[in-house]
């Protein structure tokens, strides 16, 4: 009987302990992790949204390799980012190891290697979802289906990074919050 309840209250812990990491890993790297823009692309036009998320499809996701160097699709790989001139994130390396000069790193997987004189390598990012109220979700559909290039709008999701961990924090439409920009666009059509 001893057994049994020693064993019980050990799939207990177990079963509170994964949920709990999991979210304590989401607060720590809002809360220390450093912030990223990424430029997504146009969201596709007929199902941008499944229910309460937006599908987010990122084009900055490639780093360019010596081609001596072997990458596998589906390996484990570490990649650091920096801000371009607009601010955005783009790679600025990959690595096969935790980095030890940064905690600012995501940590994620080979998509697929092109190969040629340089080898690109495709990650694949972990963030493809961003969730919304379910009140706004329409609104903001039918504002990425305005999405206009020659306007140079801009949608981008917000992202925090910390020690290969993640927590998208925001979807832009320009420099707006999507559900600020949603907000915006109901009280200006009640005028």
């Amino acid at each position: 009987m001893k057994t049994l309840f020693i064993s019980f209250i050990s799939v207990v812990v177990i079963q509170l302990f994964i949920p709990l990491k999991i979210v304590y890993d989401k607060e720590i790297s809002k809360l220390y992790g450093q912030e990223f823009k990424f430029k997504t692309q146009p969201i596709d036009p007929y199902d941008p949204f499944r229910g309460k998320y937006v599908t987010l499809n990122f084009s900055n996701n490639n780093f360019y390799v010596n081609r001596d160097e072997k990458w596998k699709r589906g390996e484990e790989v570490f990649v650091v980012f920096k801000k371009d001139k607009d601010g955005y994130a783009e790679i600025s390396s990959i690595n096969k190891k935790q980095p030890k000069t940064t905690e600012f790193y995501l940590k994620t997987e080979v998509n697929y290697v092109e190969r040629g004189q340089k080898s690109k390598v495709v990650v694949a990012y972990p963030f493809t979802r961003y969730y919304m109220e379910e009140s706004k979700a329409g609104e903001a559909e039918k504002l990425t289906m305005r999405f206009d290039r020659k306007k140079l709008q801009t949608i981008s999701a917000t992202v925090n990074v910390y020690r290969g961990e993640f927590t998208v924090t925001g979807l832009m439409l320009n420099d707006e919050q999507m559900e600020d920009a949603v907000v915006s666009r109901r009280s200006n059509a009640h005028h």
